[in-house]
């Protein structure tokens, strides 16, 4: 009998903590991971057991309410977003929840850190997929003990053919922004390594 006691207590409490898995996450996607300020984009999501859905663009600027626990949202954003979807009752100790990003387009500098290899310089970086094209490069610069200096970058994407832009100058073009990308530059011999390669990236959005 004490055996069968341990058992059941054992089945209370996970119930109780819903540790056995019975409430989480099963799937939450949105249609686009980037948008133009105020364009419109889809979250869709399934749990098991009840949900809530929070959205936060800043530290001082968020919003949270139950959804459903299968469903669709439409939003349209003038900042990067990100959306928290949870399990309510999951054992919060499970961390039980899925992230969704949503940036928001705005011109300027994109690109990453660099790896050199005899001078030569190269950033990549691969943006989330969306409907947003780029209709001009420009501002090409390397940062360097952490200064900006302009430099000629040459820039490759897989929908266009290499294009190389010069300081001071711009290069038009009419690609989708989703990547990914390539940065590479000529760097000369300094005493700190360079560390990072951007360019300055404008949208085909109406407001920019």
């Amino acid at each position: 009998m004490a055996k069968r006691g341990v058992a059941f207590l054992g089945v209370l409490t996970c119930l109780g903590l819903s540790s056995c898995g019975t409430y989480q996450v099963k799937s939450f996607a949105s249609d686009k991971g980037i948008i133009c300020p105020g364009e419109s984009a889809t979250l869709r999501w399934e749990v098991q057991g009840q949900a809530r859905l929070r959205a936060e663009r800043g530290a001082n600027d968020w919003d949270e309410q139950d959804v459903p626990s299968t469903g669709e949202r439409s939003f349209s954003e003038t900042a990067t977003t990100t959306f928290t979807l949870r399990a309510r009752q999951q054992n919060p100790a499970l961390g039980n929840y899925k992230k969704q990003i949503v940036d928001v387009a705005t011109s300027g500098p994109r690109g990453n850190a660099v790896t050199c290899t005899a001078g030569v310089c190269t950033a990549t970086f691969t943006p989330a997929s969306g409907g947003v094209r780029v209709r001009r490069l420009s501002r090409p610069v390397v940062g360097v003990a952490g200064r900006q200096q302009p430099i000629l970058i040459c820039v490759t994407h897989p929908s266009m053919s290499r294009t190389c832009v010069e300081a001071g100058k711009e290069a038009v073009v009419d690609v989708a922004f989703e990547g990914p990308w390539m940065l590479e530059a000529t760097v000369p011999a300094t005493p700190t390594p360079p560390q990072k390669l951007t360019i300055d990236f404008d949208f085909n959005c109406p407001s920019q």
